[in-house]
């Protein structure tokens, strides 16, 4: 599936689609491509969610101590990233400072 293809209102959400041509005079260039790619990184974060959560229903098996404990482990990864998204994209609006945007793309991993 294609992340484009999925309405789920993280364009409305960022400002990109209804609202983007009042925050064009607030971005600059520069900041237009940056939000490029971080929209693209919040993006491939919700296609791993759905492909993680889809791989665990049908996979998912709790009948040892081990599989449980890897469960585990990914739900202990899951968990870290929803805030991490929520941080990048909350840094995205004008003004966009880079410094900022930058460090949060090296605090999320």
């Amino acid at each position: 599936m294609n992340c484009d293809e999925d309405d789920d209102g993280l364009d409305e959400f960022l400002g990109i689609s209804a609202s983007a041509s009042q925050n064009n005079h607030q971005w600059s260039e520069n900041d237009k491509n940056v939000i490029q790619y971080c929209l693209g990184l919040i993006k491939c974060s919700k296609s791993l969610l759905k492909k993680t959560k889809s791989a665990v229903s049908t996979n998912g098996d709790c009948s040892c101590q081990e599989n449980v404990s890897q469960l585990d482990d990914l739900a202990d990864h899951v968990e870290r990233l929803s805030p991490a998204v929520d941080e990048l994209a909350s840094c995205v609006y004008p003004p966009l400072r880079g410094n900022v945007v930058s460090e949060k793309v090296r605090t999320a991993k």
